[in-house]
């Protein structure tokens, strides 16, 4: 089942009535500091790309994408529409923009018109929860540091920051794995906890499709 779409109130009808169409689950209601929430995990700030640039020269994006990331897992900027019209100088400050934003944590994307603002949103909500699971290709690692993240990360919903979180929290992965449900959730908040313990005490059933308890969609 694909997850909860959120859409600020302040969004145009016309996709709030297009994701209704696309998905099961969509909210209208306001949000802060983006446009759409997914799940509760990934937050989409959605601008046209003269607004983006107003939005650089007024440091107004950097802003947002830093509260962004203070509360949620995954920032996604979406620009809207072609880059028309700009001169040599705008197009070198909106490309040193975006290099800043990924070097932030946050995700760039650039979608031509608001129905591939749709689809897009659509297909994060299904791939975030109930969609397939992709095999996740093992990076090489360079410390001890990068390998103790890299299997934190490894679990649905827990992503860098939430990773560096509970391991300076703990001290060591052990004591991650041990820790009770109110010592994750003063770290990471209820649902991740709740995830986490899920996932850890959850019995192995094999993979087997359809098999009750063997579900990663219960953990997304």
């Amino acid at each position: 089942m694909p997850a909860r779409v959120v859409v600020d109130s302040n969004e145009p009808m016309e996709i709030y009535e297009a994701l209704k169409s696309l998905l099961n689950s969509v909210d209208r209601r306001r949000l802060e500091p983006c446009d759409y929430l997914i799940g509760g995990e990934v937050c989409i700030e959605r601008k046209t790309p003269r607004d983006f640039l107003n939005s650089i020269y007024d440091g107004r994006v950097f802003d947002q994408v830093k509260r962004i990331l203070e509360v949620y897992e995954r920032a996604i900027l979406l620009i809207e529409g072609p880059f028309l019209g700009l001169t040599q100088r705008e197009g070198r400050v909106i490309a040193g923009a975006m290099a800043g934003l990924l070097r932030m944590g946050a995700s760039v994307v650039c979608l031509t018109d608001r129905d591939q603002t749709c689809w897009f949103i659509a297909a994060l909500a299904r791939e975030g929860q109930g969609g397939p699971v992709v095999a996740r290709r093992r990076p090489k690692l360079a410390s001890l540091s990068e390998a103790q993240l890299y299997v934190l990360t490894s679990v649905p919903g827990i992503g860098p920051k939430s990773a560096e979180a509970l391991l300076k929290r703990f001290g060591t992965l052990k004591r991650v794995f041990q820790a009770s449900f109110p010592e994750l959730r003063s770290v990471i908040g209820e649902k991740r906890a709740q995830r986490l313990r899920s996932l850890l005490e959850a019995r192995y059933t094999g993979q087997t499709e359809g098999e009750g308890g063997g579900s990663l969609a219960r953990f997304e």
